[in-house]
């Protein structure tokens, strides 16, 4: 994830909206179990140690995932 934040990615950026304001997020490329998918990186976060993950389809029931699930992500640079 570190390494991520200081990586080139696909930046689209903040906006303001209802009165709130959302900072910009970096955008890589990914697989997550041969599925397409999307690291998303923000920011501005809360989390430390957590991958934000976007796919088209619901990976938990793609890939029969549970709480606690391993994966392996593969991240395109």
């Amino acid at each position: 994830l570190e390494s991520l934040r200081g990586a080139p990615g696909q930046v689209i950026p903040g906006f303001e909206e209802g009165g709130r304001t959302f900072g910009p997020i970096k955008c890589f490329r990914a697989r997550i179990g041969g599925l397409p998918a999307v690291v998303v990186v923000p920011s501005r976060t809360h989390y430390t140690d957590t991958l934000e993950i976007v796919a088209a389809v619901r990976l938990r029931d793609a890939l029969l995932l549970k709480d606690g699930s391993p994966v392996t992500v593969t991240v395109e640079l």
